[in-house]
């Protein structure tokens, strides 16, 4: 099955790969919406690095606490970024993240005050853990 492709003005900006859909589909819709806010504003700022995937840390504000994710990309030069995986991670790992400078910027801010509407347990449960021989 070919890839999702995301273009701007007839230009593919990057594509993911079928195991990040189904991973971002795991994570409650504000969160997902958040990280691809910051994938989309980020792709074509990633770095270039033929024959390695690389990853990069990130962090979203959309509930009480600040979710850190990782995910795991594809740039080679002369190709567009492929995401690959998205994992959550804890705030140390999103330090070594930004400490190596591999984050993804984000322009949104903090939302002092929760969204209007009611939280549902669902909503707050994010799932955790990586795909390769962790359950």
């Amino acid at each position: 099955m070919p890839r999702p492709k995301y273009i701007e003005a007839n230009e593919v900006i990057y594509e993911v790969d079928d195991w990040f859909v189904e991973q971002i589909k795991r994570y409650p819709s504000l969160l997902a919406l958040c990280i691809a806010k910051q994938i989309d504003q980020q792709a074509k700022h990633l770095p270039k690095l033929n024959s390695w995937s690389q990853k990069a840390g990130g962090v979203c504000h959309e509930g009480k606490e600040p979710v850190f994710f990782e995910v795991e990309f594809v740039n080679e030069i002369g190709d567009v970024p492929i995401f690959l995986d998205i994992n959550v991670i804890d705030s140390d790992d999103y330090l070594d993240y930004m400490l190596d400078n591999q984050i993804l910027k984000s322009n949104e801010t903090k939302n002092p005050e929760p969204r209007s509407g009611v939280t549902t347990e669902s909503d707050t449960r994010i799932p955790r853990g990586r795909h390769n021989n962790e359950e």
